[in-house]
């Protein structure tokens, strides 16, 4: 697979999307997402003891949105570095898509977390399974929870501002998590959800979304979105001393000579690469 090196970094050809892979400044990028605390612990133990940063961050080229990437942007930043790898890409394409992560409770009953789920001040009512999906689709409510039987839906305060309704959501997800069910994250809603076991459904983004929230200063929950990229680079592999430097063209120049001496091998979509499952091509340097 050929890199083919260009001034502003270094351009994938042959990938599905135009990926340009270069230096940029932290200040210059924008996260969309907080982070979990416990990831961005494990993953800073990780980049400090392999003293380098695995992955590109992967970034909207035009407004500096990151798509995938914030925990390793927020570890770069604490860790004092002043530069990051990124694949730039253009967000305006429509082979990138935003979908979104559903939450799997075991253990849950509905009954059961009734009288805690009023108490957080929320404005919630019961609901058909069904009546309940469109209210969402429709974004007349903020999240849905149900079982195999029945839904509860939950009103944002303020439903015309995605983040009101992305914080309503958390703040469920959040009791649940409090009262020690287990909480995960899964791509897909089950079609036939399994016995004692709830769904916690949100609202679906749109791009334009995405940018006007992270261009603002603001930040969604964690796990709002889930970016479908169709072509993803990974195993750069750049040692952090080189993003503490203050001059990002030296930076630059170092991330062309280490590219160009890496083999680039196309990874099929389905493929497991390291402890993931990726659904789009991977080009992995090595």
């Amino acid at each position: 697979m050929e890199l083919h090196p260009e001034r502003s970094g270094f351009q994938i050809k042959d990938a599905k999307i135009p990926i340009i892979i270069g230096i940029k400044r932290l200040e210059s990028l924008k996260p969309h997402e907080e982070v979990l605390e416990d990831e961005l612990l494990s993953l800073s133990r990780s980049i400090r003891q392999d003293k380098v940063l695995r992955h590109p961050l992967l970034a909207d080229a035009r407004t500096g949105v990151v798509l995938d990437g914030n925990h390793r942007l927020v570890a770069l930043r604490r860790m004092n570095c002043r530069l990051a790898p990124v694949a730039l890409v253009d967000y305006n394409n429509p082979g990138i898509r935003v979908e979104r992560w559903y939450r799997l409770i075991i253990s849950g009953k509905l009954d059961d977390l009734w009288p805690g789920l009023q108490n957080l001040g929320l404005s919630m009512k019961n609901e058909e399974r069904a009546a309940a999906r469109e209210l969402l689709d429709r974004r007349r409510v903020a999240a849905v929870i149900e079982d195999q039987d029945r839904s509860i839906v939950f009103e944002s305060p303020r439903p015309e501002d995605t983040l009101d309704s992305f914080r309503t959501s958390f703040r469920v997800e959040k009791f649940l998590r409090e009262k020690g069910l287990s909480v995960s994250y899964v791509d897909k809603k089950p079609e036939i959800i399994p016995e004692a076991t709830l769904v916690l459904s949100t609202v679906k983004l749109a791009k334009d979304e995405v940018v006007d929230v992270a261009s603002s200063g603001r930040l969604y929950p964690p796990k709002t979105t889930r970016h479908l990229i169709p072509s993803r680079p990974l195993g750069t592999r750049v040692p952090v001393e080189w993003l503490t430097l203050d001059k990002p063209e030296i930076a630059q120049a170092k991330l062309m000579d280490h590219l160009s001496s890496m083999k680039l091998r196309r990874i099929e979509e389905g493929s497991i690469v390291g402890s993931r499952k990726y659904e789009e091509e991977v080009f992995l340097f090595e």
